[in-house]
């Protein structure tokens, strides 16, 4: 299949442009005035400043997870782009902004051209990636960084495994092209985030055995064409970032979390309340709480898509009788995502025995296994991807195709595809849009935060500290917050944001700063803390007054440790040689110079 045959206008790419801001708003991703989310933002420019105050050839932060250089655990991609956005002179919250708006308008592109792929004539196709880009599974994992940059991504991805199989079984000329395009994304998809090069590897993969057994009179193309760009570009994609985080892959997470945070059937049916206006306006959205369901808030507020379901569901009876074969490759897409989304047990409507803090599920409280266990622990990969609703986004993806296949390539005259396709578009917009002005006002006040963030606290320690020093901030917990100060003040912190970060940053500790517990002031923290600052382990040390982890996401953070720090105070003071400074958000420690 190729694309569709009418040509794109001016018209068509001016219509594309203005609606460019339209995805930006429904993402969060306005340069000067939004971004989607405060703490991803601090430690992805953490990351990205540290690399731009080396080189613009780093790709290893040196302000935090001292004393090794450090390895982003996932987000490159994003993170570099914030390099090159910093080095051209953007202040920090403007250039992660700009990142981010750069990658939702690439996906979007990608979007608009796998609609076109699949047969949607130029203008429709502007409507449907719309569609795409309006998905609760995109804008609400805004959190999580990366993550929604690789789900919008998806279709990109998608796109360009089509196309590459289409030019290979027919030795186009344009066959180099979408090789290197393929090889390209391979990369960028790995370093952007883990769990949707594992779907898109899949979908490859998927989409490679389904070519193969559809035409048997060019399997010998398939095989020797097309299957070793595949087998190239996915393994040498994995092969450079095992390279670049120092091992093969991370640590495994119990069953029980697989479990947990499978897609519950009642979540992708039901709208939770708060979330979509349309469906709050109508009152059928219902609360939901971490007390009473497993896994967290990302799993039922993220996955809402029954009207793209059913929708896609009326679609596939026409769509069979007229492209069987590409339809069967978008069924299977959909159906190995929704599958590997229930997690290893089947959940409807499924409630925790009793109130827990704890997300993860036994087996015990499900409807029944699923049979994908196995695969959760012991496939390469796949036993990396803990939080396994996000799979739902492959459903989604695949869905959202079947419509399109379905609108672009049924027998209709066009003036009624054209309305047909319209309405049904503009229908799953909005059922899929959030609150517009309660999440403008999120957004922005991330932008603003951030600038405070750089007014008050970040002044301070650029005061307390000097370039180049080491500083150890005790006591230690994940660090979200250390990932952007040490890295605009530029000191070489110990401490780092994300738990696998700090999990390899803490293997290479020296031996006394290892020996803190995480996030408890013991009654060794003193000793240790002089320890510390008179074998020079730490030129300075900081007793933070907030948690370190939460204020990166909700600033102004209150001061919460101030009173256990101002305890110890006293025993500090008690040490000859030792300057206290202590200002609003923490206590600075130091050896008084001669």
């Amino acid at each position: 299949m190729t694309t569709a045959a009418q040509p794109t206008t001016s018209n068509t790419r001016l219509l594309f442009l203005l609606t460019i801001p339209i995805v930006l708003v429904i993402q969060g991703a306005v340069p000067f005035l939004a971004i989607p989310t405060l703490g991803q933002a601090v430690w992805t420019v953490g990351f990205g400043q540290s690399f731009l105050n080396q080189s613009l050839m780093a790709i290893h932060a040196t302000n935090m997870g001292a004393p090794e250089p450090a390895a982003i655990a996932f987000g490159l991609a994003g993170a570099y782009t914030t390099t090159l956005l910093l080095a051209l002179g953007l202040e920090a919250p403007n250039a992660y902004a700009t990142m981010a708006a750069l990658w939702f308008t690439i996906a979007y592109y990608g979007a608009w051209r796998l609609s076109r792929y699949l047969g949607l004539s130029p203008n429709l196709a502007i409507l449907s990636a719309l569609t795409w880009m309006s998905l609760p599974i995109i804008w609400n994992h805004a959190s999580y960084s990366m993550l929604s940059m690789g789900i919008a991504l998806l279709p990109t991805y998608i796109w360009s495994t089509l196309n590459l199989a289409w030019h290979s079984r027919q030795s186009s000329p344009r066959r180099k092209p979408a090789i290197a395009l393929y090889l390209a994304l391979c990369l960028i998809s790995i370093f952007m985030d883990g769990y949707t090069f594992m779907m898109f590897a899949t979908a490859t993969a998927a989409i490679y055995l389904a070519t193969y057994w559809q035409n048997p009179s060019q399997r010998r193309q398939i095989l020797f064409q097309l299957a070793p760009v595949i087998f190239l570009g996915l393994s040498l994609a994995y092969t450079l970032f095992a390279l670049y985080i120092g091992q093969s892959t991370y640590e495994r997470a119990p069953i029980s979390f697989f479990r947990g945070w499978g897609l519950d059937l009642s979540f992708i049916a039901v709208p939770t309340q708060g979330v979509h206006w349309f469906w709050d306006a109508l009152g059928l959205s219902i609360p939901r709480s971490a007390e009473t369901y497993f896994g967290d808030a990302s799993v039922w507020v993220t996955t809402f898509a029954l009207p793209l379901v059913l929708t896609s569901a009326i679609a596939l009876y026409p769509t069979l009788k007229h492209t069987r074969k590409i339809v069967t490759i978008l069924v299977l897409l959909a159906a190995i995502g929704y599958y590997m989304s229930l997690g290893p047990s089947l959940k409807i409507n499924s409630t925790k025995p009793h109130p827990t803090p704890d997300g993860g599920m036994q087996a015990s409280h499900a409807i029944a296994p699923t049979a994908n266990a196995v695969i959760s622990r012991y496939l390469p990969g796949f036993n990396n991807m803990r939080a396994s609703y996000r799979w739902s986004a492959l459903g989604m993806l695949g869905s959202w195709a079947i419509v399109n296949l379905a609108l672009a390539r049924t027998p209709m005259p066009r003036a009624k595809r054209i309305t047909l396709a319209t309405l049904t578009f503009t229908l799953l917009i909005t059922s899929n849009l959030p609150h517009l002005q309660r999440k403008w006002q999120s957004n922005h006040k991330n932008y603003q935060a951030f600038q405070q963030i750089q007014q008050t606290i970040l002044v301070d320690l650029k005061l307390d500290t000097r370039p180049g020093e080491y500083v150890a901030f005790l006591p230690y917990r994940n660090d979200f917050l250390v990932n952007y100060l040490a890295s605009a003040a530029r000191i070489r912190a110990y401490n780092i944001g994300g738990d696998k970060n700090l999990a390899q940053a803490r293997a290479n500790w020296p031996m006394t700063l290892r020996q803190y517990p995480m996030a408890v002031i013991d009654e060794h923290f003193v000793s240790r803390t002089i320890t510390l600052l008179t074998e020079t382990t730490a030129d300075t040390v900081v007793l933070p007054h907030i948690d370190m982890l939460w204020a990166a996401h909700y600033w102004p953070y209150p001061t919460e440790h101030r009173d256990a720090i101002e305890q110890i105070l006293p025993q500090f003071a008690s040490y000859p040689g030792i300057h206290i400074q202590t200002r609003e958000y923490y206590t600075a420690l130091r050896l008084q110079t001669p």
